[in-house]
């Protein structure tokens, strides 16, 4: 019956109930909450800033979002917006990739990016006393990015051998089977998000260096950033 008093002082434990014996929980009590409310900003280059402070633990999580995703591929050129956007951490022209993973390491940082429909995202989390340093890292890869052509080929091939990997799940091959019908293989929907192994292997750094000078740029960011760290250190 120990357990039984247990529940009886609102802690779970076992309870035996005639000849049931069973493990009971307290009711649980709902716990008031609010969502933060962002405070927004723009920055002398014309950028807005979507900001919240939080000083419950000392990390800062920053997104520079680009409105360019799937959408903007060129035609013929699936893939080119994930291809660019996943070379922008592989070397710039201060740092090597090598470079960048250790010195964002070295910070207790880690710095990554990506694509999707219609959006393109550096991402940044950082220890605020380091938030100085890794915002320069993270600055350096979204405005220096290098594209060297070994580095875009290098990629290329990862990417390559992700798409033939992918022909192995069903339900991958079903989902782009159904966006090839619903939108036709014109359309950049119709298409994968990552390109397809001819297109992928088709690109050169000039396409990845034409398209980040299009689309990633101060007119078509948006800053992101939460946690310990004041509106002063942006």
């Amino acid at each position: 019956m120990q357990g039984a008093s247990c529940a009886a002082r609102g802690l779970p434990g076992w309870c035996v109930r005639g000849r049931v014996r069973r493990y009971c929980s307290p009711a649980l009590t709902a716990r008031a909450w609010s969502a933060p409310r962002p405070e927004t900003f723009t920055l002398s280059n014309g950028i807005p800033v979507v900001f919240v402070r939080n000083e419950g633990l000392p990390l800062v999580e920053v997104q520079v979002l680009l409105a360019a995703g799937r959408e903007s591929n060129p035609a013929g050129r699936a893939g080119l917006a994930s291809l660019t956007a996943s070379l922008l951490v592989e070397g710039t022209t201060t740092r090597t990739g090598a470079e960048i993973a250790a010195t964002a390491s070295s910070l207790g940082a880690s710095l990554s990016s990506g694509s999707g429909d219609e959006m393109s995202w550096v991402s940044l989390s950082a220890l605020s006393r380091n938030f100085d340093a890794s915002l320069d890292l993270m600055a350096d890869s979204v405005l220096r990015p290098r594209f060297a052509k070994e580095d875009v080929r290098r990629v290329q091939k990862q990417v390559m051998a992700s798409i033939q990997a992918s022909r192995a799940q069903p339900r991958t091959v079903a989902r782009l089977a159904f966006a090839r019908e619903l939108f036709g293989e014109n359309h950049p929907y119709g298409l994968p998000a990552a390109g397809t192994e001819q297109s992928v292997g088709a690109l050169v750094p000039r396409h990845v260096k034409g398209y980040h000078r299009a689309w990633w740029h101060a007119g078509n960011a948006t800053f992101v950033v939460a946690g310990n760290v004041s509106r002063e250190a942006l």
